[in-house]
């Protein structure tokens, strides 16, 4: 069943990049963006069970580096060293499929064992603490109960890499442009008689 539209959504700030592009760009799952606000959600037209999302690229690139940071195994997803087991283990598909982890996401904890696997060369197969899987799992839906709005410092990184081009109305009909500015800036009354007088 799809989700319903949020009812919250963020200011655009900056470039914007679609939720499946941002997905692919910043190695990110689905689920991991649902951690902050969208510039805008709407229904697909081509699927009603799908949502074209869209996001603040900052805000995307702010949560990649935290989810980064948060990570106890490499950045390229090989593991060195492994956990300490405690209690029991589980195999890393069967942990995904159980608590709907994305691989990349499963990257960011340490297995417990690995063993060559038999059916792909030059790949292990890993298992992890149980109790590491379930961690992961509710710290991912703890961040999407409570989206984040964006990072104190999105606008400034926006500035770092701006992007000329930028326009936070394309794609706006007139109407939804000047209806959007009224709600950032407060002004209402004679900008918007002004506007529908010569429409």
């Amino acid at each position: 069943m799809p989700k319903a539209t949020p009812t919250k959504l963020t200011r655009p700030s900056g470039g914007w990049i679609m939720g499946s592009k941002a997905c692919k760009q910043f190695k990110l799952a689905a689920s991991d963006l649902n951690s902050i606000l969208p510039i805008s959600d709407e229904s697909n037209p081509h699927n009603s069970r799908l949502r074209i999302k869209k996001y603040n690229v900052a805000d995307v690139r702010a949560l990649a580096g935290r989810l980064r940071s948060n990570s106890n195994s490499s950045a390229s997803g090989s593991t060195t060293t492994l956990a300490v087991a405690t209690g029991p283990s589980i195999m890393r598909t069967n942990a995904m499929k159980e608590f709907k982890l994305a691989s990349c996401q499963m990257d960011r904890i340490k297995p417990v064992r690995m063993l060559p696997n038999s059916h792909r060369t030059g790949q292990f197969t890993k298992w992890y603490n149980r109790c590491d899987v379930k961690a992961l799992a509710d710290s991912i839906a703890q961040a999407a109960a409570a989206p984040a709005g964006p990072s104190v410092s999105s606008a400034a990184r926006y500035h770092e890499e701006e992007d000329y081009d930028y326009n936070p109305f394309d794609g706006m009909s007139g109407e939804e442009a000047a209806f959007k500015l009224a709600e950032w800036t407060g002004i209402t009354g004679p900008a918007m008689a002004y506007y529908h007088e010569y429409d």
